[in-house]
């Protein structure tokens, strides 16, 4: 392995190791131990669950949940508030029917190919959002579970 391969590889596995580093509440709790001691106790109780609630600051939402997947804007009469979207992954396994050409010998030995049918497993990943939060000014003012 050349040595910008070696450097690549290692710069990929040290990013992923600090993704992975971030991926629960507990590991966001060691990376800022002061801000999680500033919360008040039954906020603290909360995000170790990895749950939220009205009236979290985005602080308090992003070391229990993590950075959302997705943030816009909502416009009503009564303002604008920002909307951060949670979403999560079902996969779903099925099996189909595929036309393929398959090698058959015949009596002789030779090899002829012809067309059939085969059965094949496949897995698809759908994402869909799970959990929706309003923020007006820092504060969570909604909260949206949604049901798969």
């Amino acid at each position: 392995m050349g040595c910008r391969s070696f450097h690549l590889s290692a710069c990929a596995a040290l990013l992923t190791a600090m993704l992975a580093g971030c991926a629960s509440p507990s590991a966001r709790i060691r990376a800022n131990p002061q801000l999680f001691a500033s919360f008040p106790a039954d906020v603290q109780g909360k995000v170790r669950q990895g749950q939220v609630d009205l009236g979290f600051t985005r602080d308090m939402v992003r070391m229990a949940l993590g950075e959302p997947n997705r943030t816009y804007q909502r416009q009503t009469t009564n303002g604008t508030t920002d909307v951060w979207s949670y979403t999560a992954y079902e996969y779903v396994s099925d099996r189909q029917l595929a036309d393929t050409v398959v090698a058959v010998p015949d009596a002789q030995g030779r090899i002829r190919f012809v067309p059939d049918w085969v059965w094949v497993d496949t897995q698809r990943r759908n994402e869909y959002e799970h959990l929706r939060l309003e923020f007006t000014g820092d504060k969570v003012t909604a909260v949206e579970r949604l049901r798969r």
